[in-house]
């Protein structure tokens, strides 16, 4: 087994056994795409095309509001599952845009390969059940979080969430996930270091 299938294999059964077989119908299934640094898989107004795993690399999945000001929803790092579910299955325009922020290579499904994993390999329909869940849950903390912490509180989060990948991320894109300006970030740096 190539280094790649032995890294999903062992994501994958982080929360359910799946047998050879399985494994061998799912990896059979999507394309292997790299993308550079700066390379969208998707734009804002695009339709999302692709479901990814991210075996390589960094990705932010972000916005940009009528007043051109952008909001970052979250990095991707090895391990995520990326995409705009939305999109993907209604064929309209995202209102996202996923970015490479480094060489990154991906494991995408297209609609068709997507739904075939889904009805072909059952525990991989109960793997994303479990992340889709998990993932509804934190999209509802990082929002409450958003309104009753202050961000010196939602720094240290991205710092605990992200440890493996705070230092790839450039600082001008943890102050957009933060909702903060780069000013208000170095301040909050300057103090933690103060400590």
């Amino acid at each position: 087994m190539n280094p790649s299938a032995d890294r999903l294999r062992t994501h994958l059964e982080q929360l359910l056994p799946f047998s050879d077989e399985e494994f061998a119908t799912l990896c059979a299934l999507p394309t292997r795409v790299q993308l550079k640094k700066g390379e969208h898989l998707f734009q804002q107004g695009e339709v999302s095309k692709y479901v990814a795993h991210v075996d390589q690399g960094c990705l932010r999945y972000y916005a940009i509001n009528a007043e051109g000001v952008e909001r970052i929803l979250y990095f991707a790092v090895e391990q995520w599952w990326v995409g705009d579910l939305e999109s993907f299955y209604s064929n309209e325009p995202s209102t996202n845009s996923l970015q490479a922020l480094e060489p990154c290579e991906l494991l995408v499904f297209n609609l068709t390969t997507f739904e075939q994993a889904k009805s072909t390999v059952p525990a991989f329909r109960q793997f994303l059940e479990i992340k889709w869940r998990r993932a509804y849950t934190g999209n509802q903390e990082r929002t409450f979080q958003a309104m009753t912490q202050t961000p010196e509180e939602r720094y240290e989060q991205f710092l605990t969430k992200y440890a493996a990948a705070s230092e790839r991320i450039p600082l001008y894109h943890v102050a957009a996930y933060l909702g903060i300006t780069p000013e208000a970030l170095s301040r909050i740096r300057a103090r933690r270091v103060g400590r």
